[in-house]
């Protein structure tokens, strides 16, 4: 169980967090990595790894290979069948191969 103390340092954390990311905007390519790579930080789950030439050792990364015929897809961050599009202002995941 966590002490109070904890709970304030997170909730600063996450005030943090916010507070800097609700300034950015217009630039969804140029920030997403930074911004999941700091979401990652912030609720403490590993950061994605880096991608292999081998899709089937993709598991977990930024940028999926994909084919051709899926380009209008933009994955940003993929673990196993899910991946969470890069785009402003919201936030949802899709199945690999369907957009959101």
């Amino acid at each position: 169980m966590l002490d109070s103390s904890d709970s304030h340092t997170d909730s600063q954390r996450t005030e943090a967090f916010i507070e800097r990311w609700s300034q950015s905007g217009g630039a969804e390519r140029a920030n997403y990595q930074l911004f999941l790579a700091e979401l990652c930080d912030l609720i403490d789950v590993p950061r994605p790894d880096p991608a292999k030439p081998d899709n089937l050792e993709n598991g977990y990364v930024f940028e999926r290979r994909k084919k051709k015929s899926d380009a209008s897809l933009f994955p940003s961050m993929t673990k196993g069948p899910k991946q969470l599009p890069a785009q402003e202002g919201r936030l949802q995941t899709c199945t690999l191969g369907q957009a959101p």
